[in-house]
Formats: C-alpha cells, structure tokens, sequence
C-alpha cells in the first residue's frame, strides 16, 4: 500500500489511487468466474474425473453451468405465468356461442351460472346472450375477430341510451375472457340484466339504416 502523508491534495491523492491500480496484481487477478471454475476444477480433479472424460472436464463445467442457467430462467418464467399469459394472449374467445344455443337458452345458461356464483360463466354467457339476441333481430353481424367492445359500440347506435352500459359490458368481457382477476357477482348480474333489458326493449332504428 502506497504511504499517505495526512495532507489531503485532490491531484495528489488521485495520482496514488491511479499509481495502486496500476500494480500488476490488479490486472492478472482472477475474476469471480474464473475462480469458480478453477476451485471446482480441482475439486473434480481430485475426483480424477479429467482423465475419465478424457480431458473434456471444461466442457463438461461449462455445459452443467448453461443448464443450470437455462433451467433458472424456465423456472422464473413459468412461476411468473408467462406461458399462461402468452397463450391467453395468442388464444381470442370469441363472442359467438360455439354450443348453436339461441338467445332465450344463452340467457337462461347464464342465470343459472349466476345462481350458482360462477360468475366469470355468467359474465362471458351473459355477453354471447346479448351479441346472439342482436344478431337474431339483424341489428348486428359478428365476424371472426370482433371484439367485444366493436360488438358494444354497434349494438350502442341502436340503444344509445345504453351506451355506457355496454361499454361496461365489453369490459367486464374481456376482464372475465382475458384477466385472471375475480369477477365479481356485481359485474356479473349487471351483465345478466342487461342482456335481458336489451331483449325487452325496442330499438331506435333510423331511416336510412332501415
């Protein structure tokens, strides 16, 4: 260690800072990476398994040490969900019904699911009761890739009192479809009652849309 005469010189001290570092011990001190592989090499070489492997212990080191990174990385992936979030992501629930189940029978499904507190059913039954009901009065045509609140904007320009309503309902659907987040029974009945308070209700059918 280099003296230090008390004196306290900003210039002076960083030439003795530069002039410590400047010690050859500094530039050929092994790294941490270096020391790991060394003191497991000559735990292993006292095992004699160099010669065993025919001198490919190294690769062999570097090859346990990948796996144990790439199942590290595996394990953080999956506890954090990201394959299930992925394929949620890739997989799009539709808003037609796949069951050929009318309106009437959608409606019914989802208020049993309601009575039984399944509430995330409820909800995404409740949204296909009310995108089939539309459908059946031709106020709307669902294709491939529609997306609920496209669905709820439509549906809006004929019920425009309902507007915010249905945006709440796209909401819910895509929260029940999507999120793993509880669906409440709120969300849930609301989205019940609006599916029937659409059924029952006349829609504001302009002239030129006649």
């Amino acid at each position: 260690m280099l003296p230090f005469d008390g004196q306290f010189d900003p210039d002076g001290a960083r030439e003795l800072v530069e002039k410590e570092l400047a010690d050859p011990r500094y530039r050929d001190s092994p790294n941490i990476v270096e020391e790991f592989f060394a003191a497991v090499r000559r735990y292993l070489n006292g095992l004699k398994l160099d010669e065993a492997l025919g001198g490919n212990l190294t690769y062999l080191l570097l090859a346990v040490v990948l796996l144990c990174i790439a199942a590290l990385v595996i394990f953080l992936f999956l506890r954090s969900g990201g394959f299930t979030a992925e394929a949620r992501a890739r997989k799009a629930v539709s808003l037609s019904s796949d069951s050929g189940l009318s309106a009437l029978e959608l409606r019914n499904q989802a208020s049993s699911d309601l009575k039984n507190q399944a509430y995330r059913e409820a909800t995404l039954t409740g949204m296909r009761a009310l995108v089939k009901d539309m459908e059946e009065r031709t106020l709307l045509h669902v294709k491939e890739g529609t997306t609920a609140h496209e669905a709820s904007t439509e549906i809006a320009r004929f019920f425009p009192a309902l507007a915010t309503q249905l945006q709440r309902a796209a909401q819910s659907f895509d929260r029940a479809a999507y999120s793993e987040r509880p669906i409440s029974a709120d969300d849930a009945t609301k989205m019940v009652q609006l599916a029937k308070y659409l059924h029952e209700s006349q829609a504001e059918v302009k002239e030129d849309e006649q």
